[in-house]
């Protein structure tokens, strides 16, 4: 699989890398935004060579790009890949090498990452749960790792049971307790301000209720309270405890956003 993949990109970049050569000093924002410019333009080969450039280099010059890269940088190569089928097959290509990685344990967290967020892109998110269930299998060192970043596909296909293998309520707890903190200062300093509060709350409802859930439905009752109590100690909102109350009964938050 790795293999085929690779052939793919490779013959795509022999075919038509004339059409654009990387500058001696890249700016990945810019090109990025070159990339767009190309796809409304309809200069589509050379749109999808600056989205493979970008996708496989960005981070090498600046890893600010982490989150642009599987989010705005994948909807736009996406969106392209609807008016140029080449553009599509190289990003099909793109997540099964990631996966093909995954497997033969190259670079193995980030791999699954873009092989996770590039499937949620296609809406084939049943190739994350095949992958996750592969490592549960034969590694599960690595899924541990992993698994994190699978959650959100999991608890979409009610693989609750799978889940509570996994789920670290100590570790979870602190860094959800984190973000809604380090998410609450910053909202203080934004121009939309209520906006980010609201992200922030709701993000935090929602990740804190999917963990006690998730407790619940693993037969870990007493975890599930306990992180229940921490949390209403945090945040003490009827909203909230009403949703603690339900996960604590088992009920599963969809997950969000």
């Amino acid at each position: 699989m790795r293999f085929l993949a690779l052939i793919v990109l490779i013959n795509f970049y022999t075919a038509v890398y004339a059409g654009w050569l990387p500058p001696e000093n890249p700016s990945p924002r810019k090109i990025l935004d070159e990339a767009r410019e190309d796809a409304r333009a309809g200069r589509y080969e050379d749109a999808l060579l600056k989205h493979l450039w970008f996708h496989n280099n960005a981070l090498k010059y600046d890893r600010a790009f982490y989150g642009v890269r599987l989010s705005f940088a994948l909807s736009d190569w996406q969106e392209l890949g609807h008016k140029y089928p080449e553009a599509m097959h190289s990003l099909e290509a793109t997540r099964d090498m990631a996966g093909a990685n995954v497997r033969s344990s190259v670079n193995y967290y980030d791999s699954f990452n873009d092989y996770k967020s590039i499937n949620e892109k296609l809406g084939e998110e049943e190739k994350t749960i095949q992958l996750f269930r592969w490592l549960d299998k034969n590694r599960q060192d690595r899924a541990k790792k992993v698994y994190r970043l699978a959650q959100s596909s999991l608890v979409r296909a009610k693989e609750y049971e799978l889940c509570s293998k996994y789920i670290d309520p100590e570790n979870s707890y602190l860094r959800y307790v984190r973000y809604f903190r380090s998410g609450l200062e910053f909202s203080k300093q934004s121009p939309f301000q209520a906006k980010a509060e609201s992200f922030a709350y709701t993000s935090f409802s929602n990740d804190v209720a999917t963990l006690v859930a998730l407790l619940a439905r693993g037969g870990r009752k007493a975890e599930a309270e306990e992180v229940a109590e921490m949390a209403m100690l945090e945040w003490d909102d009827a909203n909230f405890s009403s949703a603690l109350s339900e996960a604590i009964e088992g009920k599963v938050p969809t997950p969000w956003p």
